[in-house]
């Protein structure tokens, strides 16, 4: 059977029906570089298992969209999604992510690890100015500097 590619399980015909832990584990081999990391991806792939389909859909989504920044993040988002999805709503999981993304971009991967590693603190936060990426909370900042655009000041 050939790897599924990136978004697959949203691409097939419709279906309610729940991917199990080894779909999930094989969704999860190609954007998380099961092969070369030697990441093991079964523990967050039976967590993910557990979760509604539309669930699963939203979840793995956002772990390919952050393992398109960098793979340890995405496998993070991965071993701490489930977690976060019964504190936070999806816009709560979506500012979550994005603004790991932001700190990574800015800081590094240490610190965007720790944003990682207290969901239950960014889950907490009741002001919206938690669910502003970084950038747009930056006066003078331009978004296009922060989103990487080539001569951006």
């Amino acid at each position: 059977m050939a790897s599924p590619r990136y978004g697959s399980y949203s691409r097939t015909a419709p279906s309610n029906t729940p991917l199990t832990a080894d779909e999930i584990e094989t969704l999860l081999e190609e954007p998380l570089e099961v092969e070369f990391s030697f990441r093991d991806t079964r523990l967050p792939s039976q967590g993910i298992a557990g979760l509604s389909r539309e669930e699963q859909e939203f979840l793995l989504d956002w772990i390919i969209r952050v393992a398109s920044t960098h793979v340890e993040l995405g496998y993070q988002i991965a071993c701490h999604g489930v977690t976060a999805l019964a504190a936070m709503d999806h816009h709560m999981i979506e500012a979550w992510a994005l603004h790991t993304m932001d700190v990574y971009d800015l800081s590094g991967l240490r610190p965007a690890l720790q944003v990682i590693e207290k969901s239950a603190g960014f889950a907490r936060c009741s002001t919206p100015a938690c669910t502003v990426p970084y950038w747009k909370r930056r006066r003078g900042c331009s978004p296009a500097f922060f989103m990487g655009s080539p001569g951006a000041s």
